[in-house]
């Protein structure tokens, strides 16, 4: 014969089995439906990308659209697959039409030189919203920035980016 303790409080409160935490789901990019929305045609609407430089796929968890706002972007060149990581805080089609007004007026900017020495044309850049998150400040945006420009080793030569980033880390600010 064996004894059996009866369940105490602790046996009712606390369960040693952990809880699934739910796998989060690829997010996507929904076109707007407009006709003539230039920021949904340059859209690359994967659920993933790959870097150009590590070969490395990503999925992408974030659902977005040409109205997204505080965002980090990839912008791919499809001519030779180079790539710019960005971020904004504004509407993402009022960031894309800023990149396309400068190589429109020959700015000096990184995607500008790019497709301007190489002789390759705006319109074989395509993009994707690669996180959102509408929490984010200026700093923790540019955090975020900062880390898939070196996940995705898009600083020049290997990619478009021109600088580490390393003036928004909290310590130098």
């Amino acid at each position: 014969m064996a004894f059996i303790r009866p369940k105490n409080i602790h046996d009712k409160l606390v369960t040693s089995v952990l809880a699934k935490q739910p796998t989060p789901s690829p997010g996507c990019y929904k076109q707007c439906g407009r006709r003539n929305c230039l920021c949904c045609k340059a859209a690359n609407t994967s659920s993933s990308f790959i870097s150009s430089v590590t070969k490395q796929n990503y999925t992408i968890y974030s659902n977005s659209n040409c109205k997204t706002e505080n965002s980090i972007y990839i912008l791919t060149c499809d001519t030779c697959g180079i790539q710019y990581v960005g971020e904004t805080m504004d509407k993402f089609n009022i960031r894309l039409n800023n990149h396309r007004s400068w190589y429109k007026t020959n700015k000096n900017c990184p995607l500008t030189r790019h497709l301007r020495s190489t002789k390759h044309s705006f319109d074989n850049v395509t993009f994707q919203i690669i996180e959102v998150n509408t929490e984010w400040d200026t700093t923790a945006r540019r955090r975020r920035e900062n880390f898939w420009i070196h996940q995705l080793h898009t600083l020049e030569p290997d990619g478009l980016n021109e600088k580490d980033e390393k003036r928004y880390r909290k310590d130098k600010e």
